[in-house]
């Protein structure tokens, strides 16, 4: 019976040591403080955003369609919008949305030929229609206590005809 204590001495004392390291490691990295990440001073410099509610991404049920005439490019694109703000600012602004429906989509045409007119780049109208288009809704569905209800205009998709 000793001559077994003797041989399984070894293992027990290789799964101690390995056991005992890997614990005493594990409890140190555990008890350090998380290292600075990159980007911690800029979101402390950042203003803090208006605190409105939770954002909504809100996707347009019409394509936006883009032609400069015939025989001339053509762009289609999705496009999601997204707001944010109470319950009570939300519906009002879904009121305002539907009775100024024409005049919207008459500003985001006219943004959208001014940028196709410019570019057939995909990457360009990526980088120049978004902001675009958010400042024209904007500007027909903003008011003076809510100015800018659509903090951001995503194209979720895009050709060209």
């Amino acid at each position: 019976m000793s001559d077994s204590v003797f041989r399984m001495a070894p293992v027990v004392l290789g799964f101690g040591l390995v056991g005992g390291s890997m614990i005493f490691g594990l409890g140190d990295l555990l008890l350090r403080d998380p290292p600075a990440l990159p980007w911690a001073e800029a979101e402390a410099v950042a203003p803090p955003p208006e605190d409105r509610g939770e954002l909504y991404y809100v996707p347009l049920t019409r394509m936006l369609l883009v032609s400069l005439g015939r025989g001339k490019p053509t762009m289609e694109a999705d496009l999601t919008v997204a707001v944010r703000g109470s319950t009570e600012e939300l519906l009002a602004l879904n009121s305002r949305i539907g009775t100024e429906i024409a005049r919207i989509e008459a500003e985001m045409v006219q943004e959208a030929q001014v940028v196709v007119a410019g570019t057939r780049d995909a990457q360009e109208i990526h980088e120049a229609l978004p902001g675009r288009l958010k400042a024209a809704i904007n500007r027909v569905i903003g008011t003076e206590a809510w100015p800018e209800p659509v903090e951001e205009v995503l194209i979720t998709a895009l050709s060209f005809g």
